[in-house]
């Protein structure tokens, strides 16, 4: 009788420790399936650019896609007549990539996320390697920021030069920006300026830095992949 019994507790206690193990890896397994998304994740990608988002989804899973092709809008007249546009010296390329930009914040603008990340099809970026940096150049970021571009090309500070060390990285503010390949944008902000877009003055990358208090942060966290390619900004006229 009293080996039944301890048989039993060994068997109980055998499966006790398995179902903590299962329990505890499921549990891990979990996590690490919502730790991308819990920074939502915005992309733009022109349908015809198969080759390089399949490259770029080997490494993010973005929460949703956004693609304006220039191509197929209306003349140009046609557009500055409807108020889409202020000026007739704009390609119906940096059009459509404008409007893919402004497709999704207008979609931001519903969500209760705090911040959001928005890339372009042309970059390198492992959101799982960088989503700890990303979290802590949020939470030292400057008070005032409402972007902060973790990937661009060239740019232009202030006259004040506001730059703000964190760690290795400097923050610097700027007042023009070229490329839009990857940024960090405030969801409050959005909210508050997103009617100052429209009209489209201007190229996304040149018009984002003039509305919202912009940063760009160096070293980059996102670099230029090898599938870029024409742009497709200049590539539609």
């Amino acid at each position: 009788m009293i080996l039944y019994v301890l048989t039993f507790i060994l068997i109980f206690v055998l499966l006790l420790v398995l179902y903590i193990i299962i329990y505890k890896s499921n549990k891990l397994n979990i996590l690490n399936n919502n730790f991308e998304n819990e920074i939502p994740v915005y992309l733009v990608s022109m349908e015809k650019d198969i080759e390089r988002r399949n490259n770029l989804l080997k490494y993010v899973t973005p929460n949703e896609y956004s693609s304006v092709d220039g191509s197929k809008l209306l003349s140009i007249k046609t557009l500055k007549k409807e108020n889409i546009i202020e000026k007739e010296d704009i390609k119906k390329g940096e059009i459509g990539c404008f409007l893919s930009h402004y497709n999704i914040f207008n979609k931001i603008k519903n969500y209760n996320d705090s911040y959001s990340i928005i890339i372009e099809d042309d970059v390198e970026f492992d959101i799982k390697k960088n989503i700890n940096i990303i979290k802590d150049v949020v939470n030292n970021a400057p008070l005032d920021w409402e972007i902060i571009f973790i990937g661009h090309n060239y740019y232009e500070e202030t006259e004040q030069k506001d730059n703000y060390k964190f760690n290795e990285y400097t923050f610097k503010k700027i007042k023009r920006v070229f490329g839009t390949q990857s940024y960090i944008i405030n969801n409050k902000a959005i909210s508050s300026k997103i009617q100052q877009l429209l009209p489209i003055k201007g190229p996304i990358d040149i018009i984002l830095p003039s509305i919202f208090i912009s940063y760009i942060i160096e070293p980059q966290l996102t670099n230029l992949s090898n599938f870029g390619g024409i742009s497709n900004t200049q590539g539609i006229n």
